[in-house]
């Protein structure tokens, strides 16, 4: 997979990566720890956005081999409506998974994504 970056508006690519560390620290911050809510974006708090996008950009420039040096509220002022939409499309992708189903008479397909942690989420 080749890496997702983001051009913000003070004109630096930071790269995004929605990785499990990126999760654990989302979760450790919002003390959220149903990874069974990564199922829908919407069901994201506008409280929790700053904290996923700050997580998964500390996450990317990591495996980068630099360090974000910028704060969750120091990083969201560089970020426009259009850099969130970027984001969740980036997030959507790297935190879906892709099954091929295959047909002895048809060609493969990719199926519809699916979320890896849905079946962990706690049991009404």
């Amino acid at each position: 997979m080749t890496p997702d970056y983001i051009t913000l508006s003070n004109g630096i690519k930071y790269r995004v990566e929605a990785n499990f560390s990126a999760i654990q620290q989302f979760c450790k911050i919002t003390g959220n720890n149903d990874l069974g809510s990564f199922d829908r974006l919407k069901n994201m708090t506008v409280d929790q956005v700053p904290v996923i996008v700050h997580s998964c950009v500390a996450a990317g420039e990591k495996m980068d081999g630099r360090e974000l040096s910028l704060s969750c509220d120091e990083l969201m002022t560089l970020f426009r409506p259009v850099h969130i939409g970027q984001f969740f499309k980036i997030f959507a992708h790297q935190s879906q998974t892709e099954t091929v189903a295959s047909s002895p008479s048809k060609k493969k397909k990719w199926t519809n994504r699916i979320n890896p942690f849905r079946f962990l989420s706690p049991r009404s």
